[in-house]
């Protein structure tokens, strides 16, 4: 029997499609999902509603970044052990067209940020201790996005971190073309998958570290991703894409900070790649953000929110 346990954390729309709509302004009986991949059912519950599983169960962290950072908005959870998990800080960064869009209904690499949509990447990228993308990501662009802005560099090497972070893709079937120009650039590689997709890397020097875990039903076990990350000094995380990693974050309250750049286009298109992908919310129990500061350069605006929690 599972067990659960009423905590402040809104349920943000897991796929065990239960109607709580009846159920006052307690709702009990959800359970997360670890997985992302496959469209988040709505719950139709109250607007108030609270419940979590026992082993999903957030706590605040006030462990200090590495000085010079931002704190704050960093979670931790239990994992099936009851035992903390502290995750790193996560930020999204990501361009979209002035309709939402990610990409166009072709599903083609987005290429239509600016060269200073570029930088502006490259400098959230240089903050960080690693970035994370999705298999679709790379498969669609082939690369990943090195510094290479000397300044930069500079900055990296002064806060005492190597020249480039981390860069991961997960991929749950790690089934990846390893004559992709990914593997031949200059980064430090790392796959985020679960035991049978490590399999497929077991006798190949593509990737520099291979992080496996999964779950019971053979999903990726973020939780213990977090831990993996967390011993190997990864404090900061960036969050390059697609809308399925996005998703799966925001759904599981895993971010901290997002970077959008709007970008003066109209795509259109019902099969358009989003923000989100398939994952969604009701009005009620949408991820709330703040609105920390504004740019704007050359028809582009830089948006930058930072999550609010309850």
């Amino acid at each position: 029997m599972l067990t659960l346990e009423l905590g402040p954390l809104r349920v943000l729309g897991w796929h065990l499609g239960l109607d709580c709509s009846q159920a006052g302004p307690i709702a009990i009986g959800c359970v997360s999902s670890d997985d992302g991949m496959e469209a988040l059912k709505t719950l139709r519950c109250p607007p108030r509603a609270w419940a979590v599983c026992r082993c999903r169960l957030p706590v605040l962290s006030n462990a200090p970044l590495r000085p010079g950072f931002p704190t704050g908005g960093r979670m931790s959870e239990l994992d099936e052990s009851g035992a903390q998990v502290l995750r790193p800080h996560i930020t999204v960064v990501l361009a979209m067209s002035a309709d939402g869009k990610i990409a166009d209904y072709t599903g083609a690499p987005a290429r239509f940020g600016s060269p200073g949509d570029r930088h502006h990447l490259e400098t959230q990228i240089a903050q960080a201790d690693a970035t994370l993308f999705g298999a679709n990501t790379l498969r669609a662009y082939g690369t990943t996005l090195p510094i290479t802005d000397p300044a930069l560099l500079a900055q990296r090497r002064d806060r005492g971190q190597p020249p480039q972070p981390i860069h991961m893709v997960c991929s749950r079937s790690g089934q990846l073309d390893p004559r992709l120009r990914f593997f031949q650039q200059p980064v430090p590689r790392w796959l985020v998958t679960t035991p049978p997709g490590a399999a497929q890397w077991s006798t190949s020097a593509a990737f520099d570290r291979v992080l496996a875990s999964s779950t019971s039903t053979g999903a990726i076990a973020w939780p213990t991703v977090w831990t993996m990350l967390r011993s190997q000094g990864v404090e900061r995380l960036v969050a390059m894409g697609g809308g399925t990693v996005v998703g799966l974050l925001l759904a599981h309250d895993w971010v901290d900070e997002v970077w959008l750049t709007l970008c003066p286009l109209l795509l259109g298109g019902a099969a358009a790649p989003t923000l989100l992908a398939h994952t969604q919310f009701t009005e009620q129990l949408a991820p709330r953000l703040r609105l920390h500061s504004v740019r704007s350069h050359n028809d582009e605006v830089f948006l930058h929110y930072h999550v609010v929690r309850p």
